[in-house]
């Protein structure tokens, strides 16, 4: 089948996330099963525009921020535009990573005027919201591009029925989890030493990097010997996020933000994975350090935090600073559970989230929505 897959933006810090890792997986995966895939996104921050990102084929276009203060809401590609509006009746679907932005959005109504089956995934991004803005761009173009769809994709059933609220309609759902890729899961050996914990995602409010900030500090203000390491770019909370590793040293530090074929080492050679942000629908960063054997501490209303706790690969905590230093303070101070958790983050991920399943699933996908032409 000829596939086009489309996202927001590359980058070389990796800013946009779990989405382009998503495609990335995705891609790789349905390739590797015969597919004709092709992966295009807007580009910023690059001198020469790469060809491949992690082992992936990809097609950039130069991208710009056309709104300012808005975020990756305001980054457009003219190039992509016109690529699109020429190259999208070649292929049998197009599946966008979508949200409300001037590249998904465009795309999706492209797609959708060329009468190609259009397929979404809007992974959390688009929901219910109070801004004007956000009403405005869900009048013009977001609930057009949800009906227009011939599939929606979503992670958990509060982003089901959000995109129904925001569509006005019933929409064609089916549930695609993430997924890693399984040749990534290893085991990996207990340590009584300086143990190693890791943050790693956007330095938004959201994510709360300064949450894990606290904890650390208040860990090893209580004795123990640990060193928490925080990752990624900023958006918001990076002056925060300095000022408390400027006052504790010792305890704390701030890495460069790492490009996508980075991400397993900076997470392999962790202890401990800690993802304090409320109601994270199906984090990638947390399924990848599951991937390498790193047991992961997330919050109660995580999406992954029930398979989580069933099959014992990391401790789920309640969203307060008290809970996430007693969740890090359990794992810093028994080497043995640690050992267990490692071994169950591995099996987890083998288990629930191999992109075998998760590519077999798009393919059922694909063969519908090609089928209703």
């Amino acid at each position: 089948m000829k596939i086009l897959q489309v996202v927001t933006l590359a980058s070389p810090d990796a800013s946009y996330g779990g989405p382009f890792r998503v495609a990335l997986n995705q891609v790789r995966e349905l390739r590797a099963r015969g597919h004709d895939v092709t992966l295009i996104a807007g580009a910023l921050g690059y001198d020469t525009l790469p060809t491949q990102i992690d082992g992936v084929a990809v097609s950039l276009f130069p991208a710009r921020q056309v709104i300012p203060h808005v975020g990756f809401a305001g980054i457009a590609s003219r190039p992509m535009r016109t690529w699109l509006r020429r190259a999208v009746v070649d292929f049998d679907v197009v599946h966008v990573h979508f949200a409300r932005d001037l590249i998904a959005l465009p795309a999706a109504r492209i797609a959708g005027r060329a009468g190609v089956p259009l397929v979404v995934q809007p992974h959390g991004m688009v929901d219910q919201s109070a801004r004007a803005t956000a009403h405005l761009i869900d009048a013009v173009a977001t609930r057009r591009a949800l009906r227009d769809a011939s599939r929606v994709c979503y992670l958990t059933d509060v982003e089901r029925a959000s995109l129904e609220a925001v569509a006005r309609r019933q929409l064609k759902f089916t549930r695609v989890i993430n997924g890693v890729p399984i040749q990534s899961v290893v085991a990996r050996e207990g340590s009584t030493g300086q143990v190693r914990a890791v943050f790693m995602g956007r330095l938004a409010a959201r994510k709360r990097p300064e949450l894990f900030a606290s904890a650390i500090v208040s860990v090893a203000g209580a004795g123990l010997d640990i060193h928490g390491l925080i990752v990624g770019p900023d958006e918001g909370m990076g002056a925060r996020v300095d000022e408390l590793v400027r006052a504790h040293p010792e305890t704390l530090s701030r890495g460069q933000a790492v490009g996508f074929d980075q991400t397993t080492d900076v997470l392999a050679a962790s202890d401990i994975f800690v993802l304090p942000s409320r109601a994270e629908p199906f984090p990638m960063a947390a399924l990848e350090a599951l991937s390498v054997g790193v047991p992961v501490v997330v919050a109660a209303d995580c999406g992954i935090a029930a398979s989580v706790t069933s099959a014992g690969a990391g401790i789920v905590f309640d969203g307060t600073l008290e809970s996430l230093v007693e969740a890090i303070t359990t794992l810093a101070t028994e080497p043995e559970r640690r050992q267990a958790m490692s071994q169950a983050a591995g099996r987890l991920a083998r288990a629930e989230y191999g992109m075998g399943t998760v590519a077999a699933t798009l393919e059922q996908i694909y063969s519908a929505v090609k089928a209703t032409l």
